[in-house]
């Protein structure tokens, strides 16, 4: 990941979005790269960030807080209805003591867009119609990581970059998508539901 972002980075994207939660270890010599890319980071760099005392035991709180520097910290939290249906853009809340950005407001402060810190419903963009090349287009752009390095620079330069996980059953979320389009294809990742939250900032 710390490599992937290096490769970005030298694109000159306006910001860079990590939608992954790092509290907890995984290879030492991975993450000492990470950190490494974490605390010296060549683009406006934001991580997502998670602090409740339900979701992280306090040695995993300690291990996020030393990988991930204060101020890249973004809280990823997704307001659902009480149908449990992503809504809302997180505005932020304080953490101990101090007030943490929501994702996609972090995002778009690194950007230099700002924005009031209260929470919206989110605009959701329609799916394109489907073309002979593309039959599934989707709103955003999404690539592999695997073939990010080698992708055009107009892809990334100037614009908003988000990383993210696309996996069935990780990370998924109902949406409004989901009366309207069969099956799963309204559980959307958090990190497309991000960008749908960016996109009106």
């Amino acid at each position: 990941l710390g490599e992937l972002v290096r490769k970005l980075e030298a694109h000159h994207p306006a910001a860079i979005g990590i939608d992954f939660l790092f509290h907890q270890p995984t290879e030492a010599a991975k993450d000492a790269n990470l950190h490494e890319t974490l605390t010296h980071p060549g683009a406006p760099l934001i991580v997502s960030y998670i602090a409740s005392p339900g979701t992280v035991l306090p040695e995993q709180k300690k291990f996020e807080d030393a990988m991930v520097p204060a101020d890249e910290r973004a809280l990823a939290d997704l307001p659902t209805d009480q149908f449990d249906t992503a809504r809302a853009v997180f505005p932020g809340a304080a953490i101990d003591g101090h007030y943490i950005p929501g994702f996609a407001r972090a995002l778009a402060g690194a950007a230099v867009v700002h924005t009031p810190a209260v929470q919206v419903p989110i605009i959701w963009h329609g799916r394109p119609a489907a073309t002979a090349t593309d039959p599934d287009p989707k709103p955003f752009r999404q690539i592999s990581a695997l073939v990010a390095g080698v992708m055009p620079d107009s892809w990334f330069r100037h614009k908003i970059v988000l990383i993210g996980s696309d996996v069935t059953l990780i990370d998924r979320h109902r949406t409004p998508y989901s009366s309207i389009l069969a099956g799963d294809a309204g559980q959307l990742p958090g990190v497309v539901i991000q960008a749908h939250s960016l996109s009106q900032l």
